[in-house]
């Protein structure tokens, strides 16, 4: 699976992670958020926590690596879930509306949000404890050579 691999400045370091100001190049280009004014990675200077497979420094400029993967998985849960959860509820709760006099329609529809809505909280807990995992963490693969003239033609992946 593809990895998407982003460029940024180390700002800081220390436990074997890096905290790295993303630069918002070539993945940005590529995501389509930027260019309908959704994101401005660079502008804002966006910082992550990335795992140092090498050793760095603050100031240097290296790339990160997020695994397709852990960002398939990630989108499931975050998506997946609260749209099982209100479809399921929707089921239930016209299932369960007309034996308590109340319209199959308004049920279903009650009943979805609501198992929607509930369904954040595991969502919400869950990605605070991938937060701290080392699968969903980014990577630095290397520290990019600041004479590099390559420009924007660096790879748009890496293999993991």
């Amino acid at each position: 699976m593809k990895t998407v691999c982003e460029t940024g400045i180390v700002q800081s370091t220390g436990n074997g992670t890096a905290i790295v100001r993303l630069t918002g190049d070539q993945s940005c280009r590529k995501c389509g958020l930027a260019a309908i004014g959704l994101c401005t990675v660079g502008g804002t200077g966006m910082e992550i926590e990335a795992r140092c497979q090498i050793s760095v420094a603050p100031g240097q400029k290296v790339r990160v690596s997020r695994g397709g993967r852990s960002m398939t998985d990630g989108g499931f849960v975050i998506y997946g879930v609260p749209v099982a959860a209100l479809i399921g509820g929707a089921l239930l709760g016209g299932f369960i509306a007309p034996s308590l006099g109340v319209s199959a329609d308004a049920g279903a529809t009650g009943g979805g949000f609501l198992l929607m809505f509930l369904s954040l909280l595991p969502v919400w807990l869950w990605g605070k404890r991938q937060d701290k995992s080392a699968r969903f963490k980014p990577v630095i693969r290397e520290v990019v050579d600041p004479h590099d003239k390559r420009g924007n033609g660096w790879p748009d992946s890496w293999p993991d």
